[in-house]
């Protein structure tokens, strides 16, 4: 049965916890008619426009060639995305650049073409 529309799992959803435990996380593979429970956490979303001044970005991210975010590994101290958006931190991620969405590799393209891109960020909190 199909859940609610409120209930049902939409892109950019987090999986915070599968069977009510968080290490399973990246340890399970399931098969199809696999009765599971799946906590979900709707992201936060929030734009911040880099300036970049001919700073770097100051960012270091991770990506699935498949997936359409870049994941955050590192934020510098000293980088051009710290100063716009103080509150940045590694695990979020960009999910648009500029308006653009999509694929991950187009998300690098933009962001290397943009001297002061508009990032969207999405947080689980």
């Amino acid at each position: 049965a199909a859940a609610p529309e409120g209930r049902r799992i939409r892109p950019g959803d987090y999986i915070t916890a599968i069977d009510g435990q968080m290490h399973l996380l990246e340890m399970r593979q399931f098969s199809l008619g696999d009765a599971f429970e799946l906590t979900i956490q709707r992201p936060r979303l929030f734009n911040a426009t880099v300036l970049n001044r001919g700073r770097q970005l100051g960012l270091e991210v991770k990506f699935d060639d498949e997936g359409a975010s870049l994941s955050i590994a590192a934020v510098h101290d000293n980088g051009a995305a710290k100063a716009a958006c103080p509150d940045l931190r590694a695990s979020d991620r960009i999910v648009s650049v500029n308006g653009v969405t999509g694929s991950s590799r187009r998300l690098l393209a933009e962001l290397g073409s943009s001297d002061s891109p508009v990032l969207t960020f999405s947080r689980c909190e």
